[in-house]
């Protein structure tokens, strides 16, 4: 096992296929793992688990909220959370608002799984 046994994250894709994927990887590391197809569902989890989340990965672009918005509203309840963007779509396309500062990072797709776990421990490790 990694150094990841103790981190908890939460991932929000709406690509069903990229979830399960992301999911099996960060298991495979040692991430506990929360995971939800939307940004609703997504707050709903966080609720139902009612601990510590180490870290929000989410896709930028989803229907009904976007990745800034659950990010903003993930925020609200964790301050001190990294926040990992992820998209197809490259950095540009997210408003400077939305980049909350040093805690928030972004990672291109399609990502490899090497380069998913080098991030999130650079990230967690900061």
């Amino acid at each position: 096992m990694s150094e990841g046994a103790t981190a908890t994250i939460l991932l929000c894709e709406d690509d069903d296929a990229v979830r399960r994927v992301t999911e099996r990887i960060l298991r495979r590391f040692g991430y506990a793992v929360l995971s939800a197809a939307h940004g609703a569902e997504a707050l709903e989890v966080l609720e139902r688990h009612g601990g510590l989340i180490d870290m929000l990965i989410t896709d930028v672009v989803m229907p009904g909220m976007s990745g800034p918005e659950l990010a903003r509203a993930f925020q609200s309840r964790f301050r001190g959370t990294r926040i990992l963007y992820v998209s197809g779509y490259t950095a540009d396309h997210l408003d400077p608002a939305d980049q909350l500062g040093d805690r928030v990072e972004f990672l291109a797709k399609p990502y490899s799984s090497e380069a998913l776990i080098q991030r999130i421990t650079r990230i967690l490790g900061r």
